[in-house]
């Protein structure tokens, strides 16, 4: 199986909550609101599973999908499905 990275390790994240990112993704989460997946190492994953039960009601609201989310192991079926995903485009880019 292929290694694949943490979302957060080439995200210019060091001065973020995900300073300790360990690099590798260990699992993938699948967000709600667009059906795509997103790769995350045990600590990444850690602090948004955090913030997210700890997110105002309100604030959840607010954002796209309710900040909801699947698990989905890391396997070579959803490693294929990841690297076939569209490249996302950032705002401002």
């Amino acid at each position: 199986m292929d290694k694949v990275s943490c979302h957060f390790s080439n995200s210019g994240a060091s001065l973020t909550s995900h300073a300790q990112c360990q690099g590798d993704a260990t699992s993938f989460i699948r967000k709600s609101h667009d059906n795509r997946l997103c790769p995350l190492c045990d600590y990444c994953r850690g602090t948004f599973v955090k913030a997210q039960e700890t997110m105002d009601p309100k604030v959840k609201e607010s954002l796209p999908g309710q900040v909801v989310f699947t698990d989905v192991p890391l396997s070579d079926a959803s490693i294929a499905e990841f690297e076939a995903q569209p490249k996302k485009e950032r705002a401002g880019a």
